[in-house]
C-alpha cells in the first residue's frame, strides 16, 4: 500500500483530521477527469500549441488515463482529437511530441475510441457534416504518427478508417480541397512505410554495414574537450559512432578503442547537447526558462582576471547568484572540481568551453569560480573586457571522463587482447605462473573463516619482512585443504568443505585456475563474497604467484579496482578482517572510518612527519615549491593590477617609474593648486588623495554640496605665473 502525504497530514489527499475521506459523489476520487475532463480540455484548445503540448505530454495531467476510458461520447472523442491535433502544430518541443504520440500509440484511443468514432461519422449523414474538423485532426494525427513513429502498430488500421471518411465526404461533394491535399499526404506516407518497411533482418544487415563503415579521422586526434560542432543547437550534425559489439570480436585494438573512445565521448557531450537545446527552445517559445533536466544556467557571467593556481593558469569569473539564494553550496554538486560549462555571448552560436579548477565555498556563495579554458591564452585575451556570458554548466561528471580518454588515446596495446578484443574465449589458458607442474596451493583459509592471515608491512615500518612462516590454528577439518594440486579438479576439496555453494564453487575454481575470468550474478548472490574467497586464497599463496624465474619471492601488489568508491570501501573492509598486511588505497572520496589509516594521503603525511624520504629529494621538491609559488605570486600580482587597471584609476605612484620628472610636476602641482583655492584643507589630506583623480575631476577635495567649486580663469593663470611652479594645463 502506497501511503501518501496529504493536507492534514498522513493519509490520503481528501483525509480529513478524524479520519473520514472525502469522496465527490459520482466521480471517483483522483480521477483523470479532475485534470483533463471535458472543460479542462474545452479551455486547453483555445492556448497555444506550445501550452498544449506541454500540459498534454506531462504526467500531472494524466492524459493518458484519459485516452484508456473506452466510455467517450462522440463530442469527448472529437474534443481530445482537437486538443492533440493543436499541440501537434508545436514545431519546437520534439521530446515532448514525440512523449505525447507515444501515448498515444500505447493507449486505447487510437485502437477503439477514434476508430468508432470515424466509423460512427461514416454511418450518421449527420454527423458527417458536424465533425468535418475532426477529420482533419485525425489526418493530422496520422501524419505525425507515420513521419515520428512509423512502425506504430495503429497506422493501417487508422488509415483504413480514414480512406472510409475521405469517400464517404466525396460521394456527399463536401470534399474540399485542403482535406484532399492531406489525405494525399496521408497517403504518401502510408505507402513510404510500406515500401521502407525492413525485415528484422535487413536492419540487423544494415545495421552491420554501419558498423563497418571507417571514420574520417583518427580518434587520437579528437580533441577530448567538446567543440562548438558537437554541442551548437540547431545545426544537422550526427556525430560519428558505431555499436559496441554484442557478440564476436573487433578487428584490432584501434577498432575496438576507436569505439570505445567514441561512445564514451558521446555519452557526457549528449547531455551538454540536448539541454542547450532545450534551453533555446524554451527562450524562442515562452521567453523564459524554468529548470532543464541536464543542464544548470548561470547568468551574467563576466570574465576577471587571469590567476595562477596549482594546476596552471586559470582565470576567475563571477555570475549572478540572485536566483541561486537557497544553494547549499558546501554541500551542492554545482560547479565541483572538474565540471564541465560552455559560455555563450551569442545565444550559443559560437561557445567557449572550460572546466572548474578552483572552487572556493566562501567566494562561489558570492558567485566566483575559477576556470581552466580549452583556448589558448592569446585567444583568451582577445576576447571583449565586458563581454557577459550565459553558462551552461552538464550534469555529465567531465572529470571523471576526460582522465579515462586520455587514456584511450595513448593506449598502444592491453593485457589480455586476446580475450577483450579478438574475444577469442574458447580456450582459456591457465596463468603463467601455475604452467609449472605440481603446483599446490593450501586452501585451508577459505575452510577456516576467522584464520588472520599475516601479511609483510613494509609500507608502515612496524617491523620487517617475514622470513619465515606464519604460524596459523587451523582446525582439523581442514587438514585435507593443506596441499592441493590447483590444476588437479579431481583433488579439490568439495564445495561444502570450503563453505560455497554449486555456482560459488565453480567460480572460484575457475577464478584460481584460468588467467582471464569474468564472474556474474544478480544482487545477492555471494559475488563480493566468493571475491574475498579467491583473494584469501591469492594472499595465503602469494609465493606461488609472486615468485621470479630465479626462485626469488617479489613484492609485486595485487590491484584491485572497483566501479564506486563505495564498493572499493566494501571490498577493502572485507580484507582487512582476514588479512594483516600491507593495505594502501589509492584515490580520494573514502568515506570508511576502518579505512582512513590505509589511505595515500596517510601514507604521505607519515612519511613526511618520519622523514623517510630522502633529504636531497625533500630539499629539491622544497625549493622547486618555492620557486612555482613565487611565479604564481608574480602572475597574480599583475593581474590584480591589470584587473584593477580596468575597473578604475591607477594612481600615480603605481605610474611613476614610467612619468620621469611629470610625476613631482603632477603631485606638486595639485598640492599647490589645491591649497591656494581652499587653503582649509590640510596637506596631510590632500597627499592622501590621487593627484590623477583630482586633476581629472572625479576626486572629494574639491567638490562642495553642490558641485565643483569652479574659479575664473584669469586667477588660475596669474596664481600660476607668480608661482611659477605649476605649468597652465592644470
Amino acid at each position: 500500500m502506497i501511503r501518501r502525504e496529504g493536507r492534514w497530514g498522513s493519509g490520503g489527499r481528501g483525509r480529513r483530521p478524524g479520519g473520514a475521506t472525502a469522496k465527490i459523489e459520482g466521480r471517483p476520487m483522483g480521477s483523470w477527469k479532475l485534470r483533463c475532463g471535458f472543460r479542462r480540455l474545452q479551455e486547453l484548445k483555445t492556448k497555444h500549441a506550445n501550452e498544449v503540448l506541454t500540459t498534454l505530454s506531462s504526467p500531472e495531467t494524466r492524459f493518458k488515463e484519459a485516452l484508456e476510458d473506452e466510455s467517450h461520447d462522440s463530442n469527448m472523442t472529437a474534443l481530445i482529437l482537437r486538443c492533440i491535433a493543436k499541440a501537434l502544430e508545436c514545431e519546437s518541443q520534439r521530446q515532448g511530441t514525440i512523449i505525447l504520440l507515444t501515448t498515444i500509440e500505447n493507449s486505447r484511443f487510437p485502437r477503439c475510441n477514434l476508430l468508432e468514432f470515424l466509423h460512427g461519422i461514416v454511418e450518421n449523414d449527420y454527423e458527417i457534416m458536424e465533425y468535418q474538423e475532426s477529420v482533419e485532426d485525425a489526418i493530422t494525427l496520422f501524419i505525425a504518427l507515420g513521419q515520428n513513429l512509423p512502425h506504430s502498430s495503429t497506422l493501417f488500421g487508422l488509415f483504413v478508417t480514414i480512406e472510409l471518411v475521405i469517400n464517404k465526404l466525396k460521394s456527399h461533394q463536401l470534399l474540399d480541397s485542403s482535406l484532399e491535399q492531406e489525405f494525399k499526404t496521408c497517403k504518401e506516407i502510408k505507402e513510404g512505410i510500406m515500401k521502407q518497411k525492413p525485415k528484422k533482418q535487413n536492419r540487423e544487415r544494415r545495421m552491420e554495414r554501419e558498423d563497418e563503415r571507417e571514420p574520417d579521422n583518427d580518434f587520437r586526434d579528437i580533441n577530448v574537450f567538446p567543440q562548438s560542432l558537437d554541442v551548437a543547437a540547431g545545426v544537422d550534425h550526427n556525430p560519428f559512432l558505431r555499436r559496441n559489439k554484442e557478440r564476436g570480436g573487433y578487428r584490432d585494438l584501434n577498432h575496438y578503442l576507436d569505439i570505445q573512445f567514441r561512445l564514451l565521448r558521446e555519452d557526457f557531450i549528449s547531455p551538454l547537447r540536448d539541454g542547450i537545446q532545450e534551453y533555446i527552445e524554451a527562450l524562442n517559445n515562452t521567453g523564459q526558462v524554468k529548470r532543464l533536466q541536464d543542464l544548470r544556467i548561470y547568468k551574467n557571467v563576466q570574465i576577471i582576471s587571469p590567476i595562477c593556481d596549482k594546476s596552471g593558469l586559470s582565470y576567475r569569473i563571477c555570475f549572478d547568484v540572485d536566483n541561486l539564494k537557497f544553494v547549499r553550496w558546501e554541500s551542492s554538486k554545482r560547479l565541483i572540481f572538474g565540471s564541465l560549462v560552455c559560455l555563450s555571448r551569442d545565444g550559443f552560436r559560437t561557445m567557449l568551453f572550460a572546466s572548474v579548477s578552483n572552487r572556493e565555498v566562501k567566494l562561489i556563495s558570492k558567485g566566483i569560480v575559477d576556470l581552466k579554458f580549452e583556448k589558448t591564452h592569446e585567444e583568451m585575451a582577445a576576447l571583449p573586457r565586458d563581454a557577459r556570458f550565459v553558462m551552461a554548466e552538464t550534469t555529465a561528471y567531465f572529470e571523471a571522463y576526460k582522465h579515462v580518454l586520455h587514456g584511450l588515446q595513448n593506449m598502444h596495446r592491453i593485457p589480455f587482447e586476446k580475450y577483450i578484443v579478438r574475444c577469442e574465449t574458447d580456450v582459456i589458458k591457465p596463468p603463467r605462473y601455475l604452467l609449472r607442474r605440481n603446483i599446490t596451493y593450501d586452501l585451508r583459509p577459505l575452510v577456516d573463516d576467522d584464520i588472520v592471515l599475516q601479511g609483510e608491512k613494509k609500507l608502515r615500518k612496524v617491523g620487517i619482512s617475514i622470513s619465515h612462516e606464519p604460524n596459523y590454528n587451523f582446525s582439523p577439518l581442514s587438514a585435507k585443504c593443506a596441499n592441493i594440486k590447483i590444476m588437479d579438479f579431481e583433488k579439490w576439496p568439495s564445495a561444502t568443505q570450503l563453505n560455497l555453494d554449486g555456482s560459488q564453487y565453480k567460480a572460484v575454481q575457475r577464478a584460481l585456475t584460468n588467467e582471464f575470468v569474468i564472474t556474474q550474478g544478480p544482487p545477492g548472490t555471494g559475488k563480493t563474497y566468493i571475491g574475498l574467497k579467491i583473494v584469501r586464497a591469492l594472499l595465503h599463496n602469494y609465493k606461488v604467484w609472486n615468485t621470479n624465474l630465479n626462485g626469488a619471492v617479489e613484492h609485486k601488489p595485487m590491484l584491485i579496482v572497483c566501479y564506486t568508491n563505495h564498493a572499493l570501501d566494501q571490498f577493502l573492509e572485507g580484507i582487512i578482517e582476514c588479512y594483516n598486511g600491507d593495505i594502501l588505497r589509492v584515490g580520494g572520496r573514502s568515506s570508511s572510518e576502518v579505512l582512513k589509516q590505509y589511505n595515500i594521503s596517510t601514507y604521505r603525511m607519515k612519511m613526511r612527519q618520519s622523514k623517510e624520504i630522502d633529504r636531497h629529494i625533500s630539499r629539491e621538491a622544497r625549493r622547486i615549491n618555492w620557486a612555482l609559488k613565487q611565479i604564481r605570486e608574480v602572475i597574480n600580482d599583475t593581474a590584480q593590477k591589470i584587473e584593477f587597471a580596468e575597473r578604475e584609476i591607477i594612481h600615480e605612484d603605481y605610474l611613476q617609474p614610467f612619468m620621469g620628472n611629470y610625476y613631482n610636476e603632477l603631485v606638486q602641482g595639485v598640492e599647490h593648486y589645491v591649497q591656494i583655492q581652499n587653503p582649509k584643507i590640510s596637506l596631510k589630506r590632500i597627499k592622501k588623495s590621487s593627484a590623477i583623480v583630482e586633476w581629472l575631476g572625479y576626486g572629494t577635495i574639491l567638490q562642495i554640496e553642490h558641485g565643483v567649486v569652479e574659479f575664473p580663469l584669469e586667477q588660475i593663470r596669474r596664481d600660476v605665473d607668480e608661482d611659477g611652479d605649476l605649468h597652465y594645463w592644470l
